[in-house]
């Protein structure tokens, strides 16, 4: 991220696949190990413009894994300070609870229920 940060005048990426495309990860690394899914991507992404955005980057949500990867929990966690680490749903809760990452969890309740509405 810090990468892509740096070359793109502070901005983040528009989506996970960009990542890709400009050669700052592989398409296989955006590739849930676990799930063998045909799509792109595995997992949900959400990003403010850039970085400074964020008032607490250890604990503010860039990217999770999408819902259904590997079970219910735990989820895979990236945050905007580059680490990633295994959330329970505990965890996740914590983690949503917090004012910088509402955006970030209404954008995924909005993909969870079009994902739902979609299998119906």
């Amino acid at each position: 991220m810090y990468v892509a940060d740096a070359n793109n005048g502070g901005t983040l990426p528009p989506d996970l696949p960009t990542l890709a495309e400009g050669q700052y990860v592989t398409a296989d690394m955006l590739l849930c190990p676990v799930t063998h899914k045909a799509r792109t991507c595995d997992y949900f992404y959400y990003a403010k413009n850039n970085l400074e955005a964020y008032a607490d980057p250890p604990n503010a949500l860039l990217a999770c894994d999408l819902p259904g990867n590997h079970g219910k929990e735990p989820l895979t966690v990236l945050f905007a300070d580059g680490h990633v680490e295994s959330a329970d749903a505990r965890r996740m809760q914590q983690l949503f609870s917090q004012p910088q990452n509402a955006e970030f969890a209404a954008a995924l309740k909005a993909a969870e229920t079009a994902k739902a509405s979609n299998a119906k």
